[in-house]
This record gives structure tokens, sequence and C-alpha cells, in this order.
């Protein structure tokens, strides 16, 4: 917890003033929490961690993997957060559109029939040239409309849909992984994997995070 405090107030400072850290949690005045949820995994440098971002509004979740020791998954972990789900619950508190991206159901990039907060692409790995090659994949993409007909139906809150988007490549294997919710969704993985993807010539990770947070 103390390291989402230090990185989201590297962003957004006034977010984080006068927060308070307990059992796992952090408190903001404003009424949003964070949550280190239970590993869902047997690996030590997997993160769960779940937020609101008021006392009424629904938990969404996220996981993250860093890489390299204790410390070192730790703060990559920290790190993946603030541009990702991070990033969409600072757009979500101050509607600054400064960290990340409104979309309504008709924005190419949106998803029909929802308004979405809508992270950056994180990518990251050992090779730089495949890191920007599969951002900018999916970034083209436009995977939220591409991956809609699987996963609409999977939007089952009437506010507050939170989904992962998350691929790795390998030069000889490629892993595609949508949740809804936290829980995976096969079909939208599936669709997510059947997109036209370049090749690397290292393991390559490159995800987003969304939600759509209202019909519209």
């Amino acid at each position: 917890m103390e390291l989402l405090r230090d990185t989201l107030g590297e962003i957004a400072p006034p977010l984080v003033k006068d927060c308070q850290i307990r059992n796992g949690t952090m408190g903001g005045a404003q009424g949003w929490r964070l949550t280190a949820l239970p590993n869902h995994t047997d690996d030590p440098r997997h993160f769960d961690i779940g937020f609101t971002v008021s006392p009424q509004s629904m938990v969404l979740t996220d996981c993250i993997s860093g890489i390299g020791s204790a410390h070192e998954a730790a703060a990559m972990m920290a790190h993946i957060w603030r541009e990702t789900s991070g990033a969409c619950v600072a757009e979500m508190l101050t509607r600054r559109s400064e960290y990340a991206s409104h979309l309504d159901g008709s924005d190419p990039a949106g998803l029909p029939g929802w308004h979405s907060v809508v992270s950056g692409i994180v990518a990251y790995g050992p090779d730089p040239t495949s890191n920007n090659a599969l951002q900018a994949a999916l970034l083209d993409h436009e995977v939220l409309r591409a991956i809609a007909p699987q996963l609409v139906s999977a939007l089952d809150r009437p506010a507050h849909n939170g989904i992962k988007v998350f691929y790795q490549r390998t030069p000889t294997s490629a892993t595609a992984e949508i949740r809804v919710n936290g829980a995976p969704h096969q079909a939208a993985g599936q669709a997510l994997a059947a997109l036209p993807w370049p090749k690397v010539t290292a393991p390559t990770i490159a995800r987003f995070y969304a939600v759509a947070v209202h019909p519209v």
C-alpha cells in the first residue's frame, strides 16, 4: 500500500494527501479505497488489488505480476498499476482527462453502448523494439471494439465494470487474457488472441485497463 500511495502521489499528489493505511487497505479523504486482495496464484511476485472510487461504488479489481527480485517485482507492479488501473482510478476521481481517456460508445476505440475510462498501454520486456511493436499493435487494434461482441454480455454490473487487457508474446508463444471484474473471460481472450500480432525477438508484455463506467 505504501508503494501504491507513493506512486499515485507522483502523478496526483492531492489524492494521497492525508490518506490512511491500515491492515492492507488505503483510504483517501475523498472516500476512495485501495485494498490488497488475496493472491490468486502461488507466485509471490503477483499482486491482486481492489479499489473503489466512493463508499457506494462496487469494487474494481486488477492483478499484476512484477519481474525480478521481490523488491523489484513490487516496484514494477506499482509502476504498472499507476499507468493502467491506477490511472483509471485517478481519472475517475478527478475527471480531468489527464490520467486516462474518456471514450463513449461511438469512439472507434471505445466500447459500444458504454462510457468508458481507458488507460494508456504499458509494454515491458528486455527488448525495446519488441515492446514498442507490441504496444503499437495493441493500440492499432482498437481492442475494446474488436472484442466487444464477446465482451459486452459479460458486463453484468449497471456501472463500474473493470476490464483488464493483457497480451504476452515470445518468439514462439503467446498468451491473451481478458478479465472482467476479476474473472477470466475465455471468449474475449480468444478474440484478443485471434487479432494479428507482430513477431517479437524477446518476451514482451503489453496491457491496459478500462472501466465501463455506465451505459450510454
